[in-house]
């Protein structure tokens, strides 16, 4: 019951206003998750919580702040994909500003010198790992050696306490 003021015609009309509006409010939602999934084209991670930028392959948390860097610092991107006021001159690194970058410069010693390091750490936890690996396995050789000496005293314990038997045993009989 309306309270009796509407007509069954002007609650056909009124509802069929409401379904437009619905329609209209369900169109620009859709226009509206369109446009920001141009935005984020291939930019999601893998992680449902990630995202990461498709210019610079930074990651972040929300697509907030994701929009934020968009807006800011990738905007600026140059054509070639590069941002040549943040990014490193030596290692190609991108700095978020370019103080970031003027203070990671000072240090940076390069790209070469960067993955020669980086090989001769691996090298580094390759032979780390392999010493342990040695110590492994001389601890059980030693392990089982000394198994093997506990085992012949004891094999040689009950040859003594069987010829002790034996000797005991004939002096009874004489």
């Amino acid at each position: 019951d309306f309270g009796g003021d509407y007509m069954n015609g002007d609650v056909d009309m009124i509802e069929e206003e409401e379904g437009k509006e619905h329609h209209r409010h369900h169109n620009q939602q859709q226009e509206h998750q369109r446009q920001e999934q141009e935005v984020f084209e291939g930019s999601k991670a893998k992680s449902d919580y990630a995202y990461q930028c498709s210019k610079c392959n930074q990651n972040f948390m929300s697509r907030h702040s994701l929009r934020q860097h968009l807006n800011s610092q990738c905007g600026k991107i140059d054509e070639k994909g590069t941002n040549n006021r943040n990014e490193c001159s030596k290692c190609g690194k991108v700095c978020k500003n370019q103080q970031g970058r003027a203070r990671h410069e000072l240090t940076c010693p390069g790209k070469e010198e960067l993955e020669r390091r980086a090989k001769e750490e691996a090298d580094r936890k390759a032979k780390e790992f392999q010493k342990r690996a040695e110590e492994a396995e001389e601890k059980r050789r030693a392990k089982e050696e000394e198994k093997r000496i506990k085992e012949e005293k004891r094999e040689e314990a009950r040859r003594v306490e069987e010829q002790n038997k034996a000797e005991l045993n004939r002096r009874e009989k004489e």
